[in-house]
């Protein structure tokens, strides 16, 4: 059974029973019942549903699924199935809904990569089928599928090159030439240029499957292209003959028939377009341009006001390749008065059109309204003319260059300002803040320096100084600046606050709550200090303290978004994801420009493996924030986690430009890389970092960390060598040198440079990894008596008492696993990992008890591959395999390339006498050189079952 780990810190609860509390739990048992019920009869309805699926009826399979959802409106597999059968019917949005929502379930993206790229692409969401589809991960057939579509998808967004390449590698894939393959190739010779060739590869095409509608299509489109219209109808014909729902025939018939001047056969299709596809907009937009021919402009207005309805849903993928869809969006929307989203219509269209003067015009104008920085330097530039010794005008213009990111000459004109100010300190502070934006770091610190020097009493200022420092690793020194602050205003809340944040940040907890709590004492009002209390209480695993105090502060400001933000963090500390997700969720509900509960609320998606909703939210946040790095951030590990690392590395670069020598964020964006498989771009990043802060030490030992992952343990050594000499003090480098000595197999090494680590900073990694670099020893004991002498020492430690548990079931002592599971589960509660990981203790043990545990565990997450496995498995050991069968099957599609959860599911097929699903589910199980708990049980269990029958 496979461990599933969280993150673990301390709670408290007491429960008092009454009378009323007991009808409760019965209420609340009866309804566990009927829940029970509803999950087994959706379960009979997927089924059957599935039988209708395989038999074609996708009709009576739709009825059936929408059954089950109806009952269970989270099934995974029904959702999964339901947008396949849509997609069968000729509803691809239908389609996309669902696969949208069975990856807001947690599908493994593996299992409907085909379905989903079709869907993409019947819709024409070419650039969301490209950005959304990953290619990892597919086997052979299904990556060669898949990269048909995006061929295409590159065709149809004139990207003939990449396509070209994209074919090539679909071939190399099996090294054969399939009529699929062949069709896009013929497609792309012919977008190339070379119609004969297109021709040629077509009728190879229908020769080796003359019943594929497509093919048929596409030498009607060569022959309409050449205005043989007779040959073009013919093949229309035929295409549609095989496949009378072929939307691109109908649409492309439709076209050639007005071409001809049949409109009364064009009436025709259009009538069935708009019974079978009606919000089809290409159909719609044909049914204008009938209209139009007619002269009825009633008729035509209408249809573009209908046509409203339709193109707004749309994404801009499909709108912005077509200017005359933009042109009736923006006018229709015009018409109707809606001049929000005509103006978005025409700004797509002046970048498909530039030279569109009414688009110009209202482009303009918005962004005038905006606060265009653009307007601003138009206006500023002539009074400096006027008056360049103006000091005002000067930062004003300033800051508008500075807004466009231009600091050379904000620089410029704020030394101007200083000097014809004799070095006033509000100026020179606006230089030292321009200089850093640049990338001089030096020298800005040197003039915010000098400007707090001359005036101490700029809060601004004080509190941009310190924070560099932090962010420098220099927290004493911005101890000193908060001290500077405070002995000029000793009862400033901000000054005692900012001293609290200094001294947290140099380890100083019990002087940074005693900051914290004279700022309090000086303005209870001030709610930044009761914050960072409530924070304190949390690090410190003082969570009921910390609840109560944020408690308070809801109580007076209910919809104060840092204290629902901290509550949220509290909920997440102690394992409440769900919780924690709802009061985020409010946030971005009450303020959706807020940025930091929206990066919090993708990073709990991400860590739940909820890629899409975190890329979703992740653009709407950047889409509101276009320019915060915190924003971008996310959205390209939003876009690593989907499989996409490509555009995350886009996005990476953009961010690189936009830090400027930001020492700290050079260096998050080198992590950032390095999880986008780039080590050279990281590689930049760090240089970039350390050219701005030479001594910067997060960066210095991310630098020892690449060298370590690329082999290179010399330099890294040595680096981190250097690293302990410069900061003696610290356990950083003793760390790093402690990892070498791992990748050395040097372990007793690594032991001794761990316990220096904890000697000079005790910590939880320090004692992890030394507890760690023992078991990989051999030192079983040892590593025991660290752990425990840790604990001792540190009772309240749940992430080390985890590490514990791991340890003895990685080691095969269930029964030791078992009571430091059972510990934390009493100090700490109820959280999904630690109650799974009993379920399969207890499986282990035969106790009957695993069920109920397994049981709480999905409840908490039932979206987690490992817990739904957990429980389907735990229920077919105890002889309920009918009811497990449904859990498989949803760990299934959440993990569809995990062994062990394959050879459960075949364990439950046989014994409800399914044994041809069964060894479908045990080959993909034994495939390749895979190994799990249980596989020699699942091979004996292959070879029970029979061969399937030869038809």
């Amino acid at each position: 059974m496979r461990s599933h780990i969280v993150q673990i810190v301390k709670t408290n609860r007491v429960f008092h029973f009454s009378v009323m509390a007991l009808f409760a739990l019965l209420i609340g048992f009866s309804g566990s019942i009927r829940a029970a019920s509803k999950n087994e009869q959706a379960s009979k309805y997927y089924e059957d549903a599935l039988v209708r699926y395989e038999k074609k009826d996708f009709a009576g399979a739709i009825i059936q699924l929408k059954n089950a959802l109806q009952q269970d409106a989270n099934m995974l597999a029904a959702h999964v199935l339901l947008g396949r059968s849509f997609l069968e019917k000729g509803q691809p949005n239908s389609a996309e809904v669902e696969f949208d929502k069975s990856l807001a379930l947690g599908v493994d993206r593996a299992v409907i990569a085909i379905s989903r790229a079709q869907a993409y692409a019947y819709q024409g969401k070419y650039r969301r089928l490209l950005d959304a589809v990953a290619l990892d991960g597919l086997t052979p057939i299904v990556h060669q599928a898949v990269l048909s579509i995006r061929a295409n998808a590159q065709m149809e967004l004139g990207d003939l090159k990449a396509a070209r390449q994209t074919l090539e590698q679909a071939y190399a894939i099996t090294g054969t030439k399939p009529p699929h393959l062949i069709l896009i190739d013929a497609n792309l010779s012919f977008r190339e240029g070379k119609p004969q060739v297109a021709r040629s590869l077509i009728n190879q095409a229908i020769n080796l499957d003359p019943k594929s509608a497509p093919y048929w299509n596409f030498r009607a489109t060569i022959s309409h292209s050449e205005n043989n219209f007779k040959a073009a109808l013919s093949d229309y014909d035929k295409a549609l003959a095989l496949d009378p729902k072929y939307l691109t025939a109908r649409l492309a018939r439709v076209s050639l028939l007005m071409e001809m001047a049949q409109d009364k056969k064009a009436e025709l299709d259009l009538q069935y377009l708009q019974r079978e596809f009606p919000e089809d907009p290409r159909g719609l937009y044909l049914g204008a341009l009938l209209s139009d021919r007619r002269h009825d402009s009633a008729a035509a207005k209408k249809t573009l006001h209908d046509l409203t309805k339709v193109l707004d849903p749309i994404s801009p993928e499909v709108l912005d390749q077509s200017s005359q869809l933009l042109l009736l969006g923006g006018l229709a929307h015009f018409s109707l008065n809606q001049m929000e989203q005509a103006a978005s219509y025409l700004k797509r269209l002046l970048t498909l059109a530039p030279e569109h003067i009414a688009g110009r015009k209202l482009m303009g104008a918005l962004r005038l309204k905006e606060g265009n920085s653009n307007a601003a330097i138009e206006v500023l530039t002539p009074v400096i003319s006027a008056t360049p010794d103006d000091a005002n005008a000067l930062s004003l213009l300033a800051s508008a260059y500075m807004a466009q990111k231009d600091f050379r000459k904000a620089s410029a004109l704020l030394e101007r300002a200083t000097q014809v100010t004799g070095g006033a300190p509000q100026f020179e502070s606006s230089l030292g803040f321009s200089l850093l934006g640049g990338g001089q770091v030096n020298q800005g610190l040197e003039h915010l320096t000098r400007a707090f020097l001359k005036d101490p009493g700029q809060p601004q200022v004080g509190a941009a100084l310190a924070i560099l420092h932090i962010k420098r690793g220099q927290p004493r020194q911005a101890v000193q600046v908060a001290e500077a602050m405070t002995r000029l205003e000793p009862n400033s809340p901000l000054a005692l606050n900012l001293l609290g944040v200094a001294r947290v940040a140099a380890n100083d907890r019990a002087g940074g709550r005693a900051a914290y709590d004279k700022a309090v004492t000086a303005d209870h009002r001030f709610i930044p200090a009761r914050l960072n209390l409530a924070k304190l209480d949390v690090m410190e695993g003082k969570h009921d303290a910390a609840r109560e105090r944020l408690a308070m502060i809801l109580k007076e400001q209910p919809n104060n978004a840092q204290a629902m933000s901290e509550l949220a963090n509290l909920e997440e500390n102690l394992g409440r994801l769900d919780a924690a997700i709802l009061q985020l969720q409010k946030i971005h509900s009450l303020e959706p420009k807020n940025i930091g509960p929206g990066v919090h609320l993708a990073e709990i998606y991400l860590r739940r493996g909820e890629a899409e909703k975190a890329l979703n939210l992740a653009k709407d946040l950047e889409n509101a924030n276009s320019a915060d790095l915190e924003v971008l951030a996310i959205e390209g590990r939003a876009y690593v986690a989907v499989g996409n690392p490509g555009l995350a590395r886009v996005i990476y670069k953009r961010m690189t430009l936009m830090a400027g020598f930001d020492s700290a964020w050079q260096c998050r964006i080198a992590q950032l890389q390095l999880g986008a498989g780039d080590q050279n771009a990281a590689q930049y990043n760090l240089d970039k970092s350390l050219s701005g802060n030479p001594e910067y030490l997060p960066a210095l030992a991310l630098q020892t960390e690449l060298e370590l992952k690329t082999g290179k343990l010399s330099e890294a050594e040595a680096r981190a060598r250097r690293i302990v000499s410069r900061y003696p003090g610290q356990g950083e480098g003793y760390r790093l040198l402690g990892n070498i000595a791992v990748a050395r197999g040097r372990l007793d090494e690594a032991m001794t440079h761990f316990r220096t680590a904890l000697d000079k900073e005790p910590g939880t990694d320090a004692a992890i990894r030394l507890y760690q670099a023992s078991i990989q020893a051999g030192r079983q004991a040892h590593a025991t008596g660290v752990m425990t002498g840790w604990l001792k020492a540190h009772p309240n430690d749940d992430a080390a008492r985890l590490a514990l548990a791991e340890g003895h079931l990685r080691a095969g002592n269930i029964v030791a696993a078992r009571a430091v599971y059972e510990t934390i589960l009493k100090r700490r509660g109820e959280t999904v990992g630690i109650l799974n990981n009993l379920a399969g203790i207890l499986l282990q043990q035969g106790e009957a008890a695993a069920l109920d545990y397994a049981e709480r565990a999905y409840r908490l997450a039932p979206s987690e591959a490992a817990v739904a496995d957990t429980l389907g498995w735990v229920l077919v050991r105890q002889g309920q395999a009918e009811k497990g069968l449904r859990y498989l099957r949803e760990a299934k599609l959440r993990n569809s390339s995990n062994a062990e959860i394959h050879y459960h599911l075949a364990a439950a097929l046989e014994r409800l006498g399914r044994p041809a699903e069964a060894r479908q589910e045990l080959d993909q199980a034994l495939t390749g050189n895979t190994s799990f708990p249980g596989i020699e049980d699942a091979k004996k269990l292959h070879q029970r079952l029979p061969f399937p029958a030869i038809r």
